[in-house]
Order: C-alpha cells, then structure tokens, then sequence
C-alpha cells in the first residue's frame, strides 16, 4: 500500500479515531510532524472542493431560474393593427408594434422659403425655425444706406450695429443757443448764452436783502433794531464799553529781546551775502 492509499484511509476516519493513532504513534516514538502537515493539507484540500461544489450548485440554481422567468411569455395588443402578439418578457420596455410592417416610416420634412437679399426660392430639410436669408447671402457683408444729416447725400454703410447719421469727414456744427432774461433787480431784459440755469439778474445788480432784527440790550434792558445779517448783538452801542489803549511803558527786558532780534537778523544778512558772493545756494 503505497503512500496516497494511505492518507487516504487516514482522511476517512474520523478526527477521534485520527487523534488516537496520532496519539499511539507518539507513544511509540515516531515522528508524526510530517505526517500531521500532509493530513492538514488534506483537510484544507477538501474544503476547498466542497466550497467550490457549492457555488457551483448555486450558479446552476440561479442559471435555471432566469431561464424560468425568460421563458415567461406575455400578450399584449399592437398600438397599429391592434393585433394580440407574444413576446418573451425581458429586461427594458414592452414592444408596441406586433411587427416592422407596423411601425411608422418617418419621412424628411422640407420647406420652400424665399431670400429676402436675393429673392430666390431655396428648399429647407428637417424642423426648425425658417430661414429668412439663404447661405450665400448670409455669408455676404450686409450694406445698408443712410442719409448724412450735414450734407444731405446718401451713403453707404458696411457691418451691423447702429445706422450712422452722417458722413466721417462732415461734422456737426454747434448751434449757439441764446435765451433772454429779465432782470429781477432793474427789471430790464437781457440775453444768455449756452445751457444751464436761467440768470435772474444782471450781472451789476444785486438783489438788497433788506432783514431788520430786534434785541434787548443787557444792560439798560432796551429795545433796538440791528439792520443786516450776522451775530445778534447783547449790548447797544451806547451801553457797549470801550476798550483804552494800552500805555504800559516798555521794560528793559524788551528793549533787550528787541536789540537781539536785529542782531540776528544783521548776522544772517551778512551770511547771506557771503554765500551768494561764493555762489552757494543758486
């Protein structure tokens, strides 16, 4: 008995019967290493087969399942000839025609329209807006004509944008404009030129705001008038106290501060003129 019969005795016993051999193999002082190894090998081997038997069982159960549900026919009627057909159910939409002959033939739409520039007939294939101007025309550069509003002639225009009013070379002039006034002053009339605001006098006029105010004095508690515009006053001119003029004599401390001043000032002169003697400074 050769060494694969062997372990193939060993692999059908059970793993009780196996330990107890295992175990009087030790016993007797051999060595059961190897042999555990090729066992644990064995059993992994085994495993692994039946776990590939078990998918491939499952695989062949879901394989004939979709083959059940393809195989499930339905009837339903033609949208055409309302003719009841069969078809296999599957993934996606349900058919709406029972055949080729039923479905519709879509035919190309054309449409004749007329070129505003060249006045031809052209034929337009497939939906859509019509068109106005054929290609060729549309590829043109568009000229349009204008009348120039300096010179009077008539003038071409190449381009889109905004229709030109007069030539390059004409240029408007200004017309000056001149408006008449009356003076709210003397109450003659005179005249203004250019835009703005209207004048309301001349410009020798002015307008006399006459504002006359009333205060009581702080002192003798009288009533007064003051013409004009500024501060109110609180005193009248008889109650209002002079200022004296200031007679304090000089002290020898000024005539000092004083005498020193314009020697500096005479020192810096001659400072001055040296410099520009030297040519310093220019």
């Amino acid at each position: 008995m050769n060494n694969k019969e062997q372990i193939e005795q060993l692999m059908k016993m059970s793993e009780e019967e196996r330990e107890n051999l295992l175990h009087i193999m030790d016993g007797m002082n051999v060595d059961t290493t190897m042999l555990r190894s090729v066992l644990i090998a064995a059993s992994a081997i085994e495993t692994a087969d039946e776990h590939i038997e078990d998918v491939a069982v499952e695989s062949e159960s879901e394989s004939e399942s979709e083959s059940e549900s393809e195989s499930e026919s339905e009837t339903i009627s033609c949208i055409t000839c309302d003719t009841e057909f069969e078809y296999v159910r599957k993934r996606g939409a349900k058919p709406r025609y029972c055949g080729d002959d039923c479905k519709p033939t879509y035919i190309n739409r054309t449409r004749t329209y007329t070129c505003n520039e060249c006045d031809e007939e052209f034929v337009m294939e497939g939906r859509g807006k019509l068109r106005l101007t054929c290609e060729p025309c549309a590829l043109l550069p568009k000229i349009r004509v204008y009348t120039c509003d300096v010179c009077g002639l008539v003038g071409e225009q190449q381009g889109k944008g905004s229709l030109r009013k007069r030539h390059v070379e004409c240029k408007l002039t200004s017309v000056p404009i001149v408006r008449t006034y009356t003076c709210d002053v003397c109450g003659k009339e005179g005249e203004q030129h250019g835009i703005g605001k209207s004048r309301k006098r001349c410009d020798g006029c002015k307008l006399v705001i006459k504002k006359v105010r009333t205060y009581e004095c702080m002192e003798c508690k009288n009533t007064f008038e003051m013409h004009g515009r500024g501060k109110l006053r609180m005193r009248c001119l008889e109650c209002k106290p002079t200022v004296a003029p200031n007679t304090t004599p000089k002290t020898e401390e000024a005539d000092s501060t004083e005498s020193d001043n314009t020697e500096l000032d005479a020192e810096a002169q001659m400072v001055l003129n040296i410099m520009k003697n030297l040519g310093i400074g220019q």
